[in-house]
């Protein structure tokens, strides 16, 4: 799938590249930054790696599914032989452990970088599928394999509660549950969790490579130059990533937050749509100029019919004022200007992207997102920037709403450690055509906050 398609010209993807190379060596380019976050997991991955060898090795044998009274028996026999001193110290390697394992997730951030703006520029643009075929869908399973060893983690880890002092006498069901926090830490540590985590860390390990010998040799050789520029832009959106900080690209921050490609597109949009504003204003405006009213009437007039036409659905311009010289924005329900909608839209406590009947990425509001909207997604097929197992759901719900068989489809989740309500919504007109579809991510901690006090107040009503 990363062979090159006949006809086109051969190019070295599978090993480091002298292009590569001389972007790694920009301070601040995006490849350099992705290439210093792996460097940094790779030397964390080899200082940490023979101690969690060693400790599979030594509890051979004793995998997770066997009688905890046969483990502790070979722990005991062990005693005997060699004293307590051969004894693991469980509540400290549990701790070890929780603590690397937080480490290791917050490199899932290297992962959704690498998803967002990296793998669907390639598939879109440059028609090479195999990254976002293979290497999106490694990213994913990595996630979730350190996502399911953290819950088995949190899960097994509920019997401490039991271990606090409270003063109150337990009853039996309670006296059963009472364990040692050692007992509990060898539980969670025995031989098959470790061997999961230990496959989880090799596949990081590879994919570094592939990323290196791969991915980064592939992307240097099709991006243009503004195309970095806008991955490094939208970068800034995303957590430092193993302490590796976003430097400043000088290059980059010299031609501003939209790349010259960008900035003449949006100078010859806003070149066309003065004339049409011209335009529309000679056929609607009629010889107001020349006619003889009082001062400022004109101006008055002038308002009044485009607001009115725009009600009526009169005018050409989807709702905008056709000689909106003030900026504003004619709707059914009133009139904002374009800075009021903007801030209007960017103050709501919701995540907001809206998708049109043709499948394009229109729109989102600005501000920090629990799911990052690269600018880089906008006008691309909403479905590129989906890894592939979620891809089918997409395109399902989307398909659904276009037919008429569904108008939204809620979606609860976690997502650090915080509950999630995903909402997709189809849009349509008066005509109940379909428009789009609009998705609405709204962090639900204070309705659950709200209610858990609500139901601890009136446990009657559970």
């Amino acid at each position: 799938s990363l062979k090159n398609q006949a006809g086109k010209e051969e190019k070295n993807y599978i090993n480091k590249s002298e292009e590569a190379e001389s972007l790694i060596q920009i301070p601040g380019h995006p490849l350099s930054t992705f290439t210093k976050e792996n460097e940094a997991l790779g030397k964390y991955l080899e200082n940490t790696k023979a101690r969690w060898e060693s400790l599979v090795e030594s509890l051979s044998g004793k995998a997770g599914g066997k009688d905890k009274a046969e483990k502790t028996e070979g722990v005991k026999g062990a005693q005997g032989a060699e004293g307590a001193k051969e004894t693991p110290d469980w509540e400290a390697l549990l701790a070890a452990f929780s603590e690397e394992l937080a480490k290791l997730r917050s490199f899932t951030v290297h992962y959704a970088k690498k998803g967002d703006l990296l793998y669907p520029l390639l598939k879109v643009k440059y028609d090479i599928s195999g990254p976002s075929q293979v290497m999106w869908t490694v990213d994913d399973e990595i996630r979730d394999t350190l996502g399911e060893l953290n819950r088995e983690l949190s899960e097994k880890s509920k019997g401490v509660r039991a271990l606090k002092n409270t003063g109150e006498d337990l009853d039996d069901e309670e006296e059963e549950y009472i364990r040692s926090k050692a007992e509990i830490a060898e539980s969670i540590l025995n031989s098959f969790f470790l061997k999961n985590y230990l496959a989880v860390r090799n596949r990081m390990e590879e994919m570094i490579y592939k990323e290196e010998n791969i991915l980064f040799p592939m992307c240097a050789l099709q991006f243009q130059k503004e195309e970095w520029m806008q991955i490094y832009f939208d970068s800034k959106d995303y957590e430092a990533c193993f302490s590796v900080e976003n430097i400043s690209w000088k290059e980059a921050e010299e031609n501003g937050n939209i790349p010259e490609k960008w900035r003449a597109v949006e100078a010859a949009g806003e070149s066309v749509r003065e004339k049409d504003r011209k335009k529309a204003y000679e056929e609607h405006s009629g010889d107001f100029h020349n006619a003889a009213l009082p001062q400022g009437a004109g101006k008055m007039l002038e308002d009044l019919l485009r607001r009115v036409e725009s009600l009526e659905g009169k005018s050409g311009h989807s709702g905008e004022s056709p000689s909106a010289s003030d900026g504003e924005i004619i709707m059914p329900g009133g009139h904002l200007k374009k800075n009021e909608l903007i801030a209007m839209l960017n103050t709501l406590p919701v995540e907001i992207t809206f998708v049109d009947k043709d499948n394009i990425n229109r729109f989102f509001n600005e501000g920090p997102k629990v799911f990052k909207r690269p600018q880089m997604a906008i006008d691309r097929e909403v479905f590129s920037c989906h890894p592939p197992k979620v891809e089918p759901m997409v395109r399902m719900i989307i398909g659904n709403f276009r037919d008429g068989k569904e108008d939204e489809v809620p979606i609860w989740m976690e997502k650090g450690g915080k509950p999630f309500l995903v909402r997709y919504m189809a849009v349509r007109d008066k005509e109940q055509n379909y428009v789009g579809t609009l998705e609405a991510v709204t962090d639900m901690t204070e309705v659950k906050e709200h209610f858990r006090q609500y139901f601890k107040s009136h446990p009657e009503e559970l």
